[in-house]
């Protein structure tokens, strides 16, 4: 008889084949476990990649470069911020220089002539004010010479006399001009009439002798007496002249004015 071919142990190989998968099971974990792993290094790694890009930015928009770029940027603001204030400056003196300018030479008010009329038989008194002034690098200084009570300077004096027949009135008839000498506080020193306290343009100015001139009030006033005793016209051209005295140094220095001149008439044109 054939030999029986023994059935297997289905319950065995049931048993076998769990064992087998749970084995396979085993050893495919550990593939998992790194695919796991490897998926947190990715993220982790482009979380780090976007860490990355936000410092390289940041390195980026503070790179040499940039910095550089900036640094001439402020250099440029700051020139021109300079340059301005350089033409401000400039500007500031240019106004200063022509207020200086126009302090220095004034367009101040004149008189071309002044016109006294002496009373027949009588006299004529009037006050007047000296302002010396220093020369300067363009020349004399500009002497300001005004009636009381008026800033406007005076070119010449023309004095005039009435036609009168009588030697005794004419004799009496005469203009007092008193010349007082005023202070210039910033030029820091005093000023006196000198030398006679007037000078003419020549030695024979005035062959009449129609005018003579004192000096009292120990230089600080000169008065001035003008006459005419017979029918005459004469035109003296004169400057004054004054002792200026630096109130630092003591030193004494003698300057004369510009103008003005004086015209002495007897009878007056009509």
């Amino acid at each position: 008889m054939a030999a029986e071919k023994k059935k297997p142990d289905t319950k065995k190989s049931r048993d076998k084949n769990m064992d087998g998968d749970i084995a396979k099971s085993k050893t495919e974990s550990p593939p998992a476990a790194e695919k796991k792993e490897s998926g947190k290094k990715t993220n982790s790694k482009k979380t780090n990649n976007k860490k990355t890009t936000k410092k390289e930015a940041l390195s980026n928009s503070s790179s040499p470069t940039l910095k550089k770029n900036g640094a001439l940027d402020d250099i440029q603001q700051q020139q021109a911020q300079s340059q301005t204030a350089t033409e401000n400056k400039f500007a500031k003196k240019a106004r200063a220089s022509n207020l200086t300018s126009a302090g220095k030479n004034p367009k101040k008010p004149k008189i071309k002539e002044l016109k006294l009329s002496v009373p027949r038989g009588g006299q004529l008194i009037r006050y007047f004010n000296l302002t010396p002034a220093l020369p300067t690098d363009a020349g004399r200084g500009d002497w300001l010479f005004t009636q009381m009570g008026s800033n406007k300077d005076i070119e010449n004096l023309r004095v005039e006399f009435q036609l009168n027949p009588s030697p005794l009135e004419r004799a009496l008839e005469r203009a007092v001009l008193v010349v007082r000498m005023a202070q210039d506080p910033k030029a820091k020193g005093a000023w006196r009439f000198a030398l006679g306290g007037v000078a003419t343009d020549h030695g024979d100015a005035d062959p009449d002798n129609d005018v003579t001139v004192e000096i009292i009030d120990n230089g600080f006033t000169l008065i001035a007496y003008v006459q005419v005793l017979e029918n005459s016209e004469e035109y003296i051209p004169f400057g004054f002249v004054a002792s200026f005295t630096d109130e630092a140094t003591g030193a004494v220095s003698i300057y004369e004015s510009q103008d003005p001149g004086i015209q002495p008439v007897r009878p007056p044109k009509p």
